[in-house]
């Protein structure tokens, strides 16, 4: 049975299944995602650390600007001096700046998904309203 044959009660349970579906599925991305930058953080402060002792004395510290870098928010109160540690942050850079736009993208096609099944939800309840309703409720139907 297709979902336009269900009856009204079905149709809104379905409604309210669709909504959670994806109220979950985005808390699972946004999750997944804040996870993702905050091992991208770890691993990068780990190895800034390793190349840059001098400038980095602590993992903490290390962490602090791996995480600055990955957000791409960069106060600027530690940055790498050595070749290595210039090179780990370029890689931490670009792979921040990769996810945010990936983010951005993924919440815009979400976005314009909802809004063009809205708008067919929209079309398909006002072609099936007079079919649902008598002959003699159709001009009162059309007027409002």
């Amino acid at each position: 049975m297709g979902a336009d044959q269900h009856p009204p009660e079905v149709k809104r349970g379905l409604s309210v299944e669709r909504r959670a579906d994806r109220i979950a599925n985005a808390r699972s991305v946004t999750f997944g995602l804040a996870a993702t930058f905050f091992a991208l953080a770890l691993v990068g402060g780990i190895v800034m650390r390793v190349a840059d002792s001098h400038n980095f004395p602590s993992v903490g510290l290390a962490i602090w600007w791996a995480l600055q870098t990955v957000t791409t928010v960069g106060y600027g109160d530690v940055v790498p001096t050595t070749a290595a540690g210039k090179l780990v942050g370029g890689i931490e850079m670009v792979i921040g700046i990769s996810l945010i736009s990936l983010l951005t993208a993924a919440v815009t096609s979400t976005v314009i998904q909802r809004g063009e099944t809205a708008a067919k939800e929209k079309t398909a309840s006002v072609t099936s309203r007079p079919s649902s309703r008598s002959s003699r409720d159709w001009l009162s139907w059309t007027i409002v």
